[in-house]
């Protein structure tokens, strides 16, 4: 490389899989060593595209290792390992259901006024009153034997990562419509 660029040669590196099934293979991979012996040579400017797919792979690492670390990690129930694509982008849904579906993201993390209010007016925790339980945002989407029947209508679900990760979000906006939240 050195040589090549000392007589006015332009060089481009190309990453490519792998040298297996390559003749000469260990002599190119001894070449590429021994410049790192050699004294400071002019830098060469590498493709974005050549190094993108490894910086995105490094960041999404450390990504998943901040989530899975949290200690106040709430939706980390939901979604232990972070989504790479969501199951349903945003493109699937209308301009009105995008705006709807994004004043519910709360459900996902299990914070809305409803069930949260009371840490603003200092009050107990609402209850469910036909079952007598906490009132959550798992409780409604999930096992509120008063919305039962309507949920059915919509989607069974065990729990919410059940929930969020194989029920179209279409559905879970319309059964929060059907029971009048």
């Amino acid at each position: 490389m050195h040589h090549l660029h000392s007589n006015n040669y332009d060089v481009v590196f190309c990453w490519i899989p792998s040298h297996i099934g390559i003749t000469g293979n260990e002599k190119a991979d001894q070449a590429a060593k021994s410049v790192l012996n050699l004294p400071n040579i002019t830098s060469y400017p590498l493709p974005y595209s050549d190094v993108t797919s490894s910086i995105k792979k490094h960041l999404f690492t450390r990504w998943q290792h901040l989530w899975h670390n949290s200690a106040s990690n709430k939706p980390h129930n939901i979604y232990p390992t972070l989504p790479v694509n969501s199951n349903y982008p945003k493109a699937q849904l209308t301009c009105q259901e995008q705006t709807v579906y994004n004043s519910y993201n709360s459900l996902r993390i299990g914070h809305t006024y409803l069930t949260h209010s009371y840490l603003l007016k200092n009050e107990d925790p609402p209850i469910c009153i036909p079952c007598n339980s906490l009132l959550t945002v798992e409780h409604i989407l999930i096992s509120c034997i008063d919305f039962d029947i309507i949920r059915q209508n919509f989607y069974t679900a065990s729990n919410l990562k059940d929930l969020f990760h194989n029920i179209h979000p279409k559905r879970i906006i319309s059964f929060v419509h059907a029971i009048g939240l």
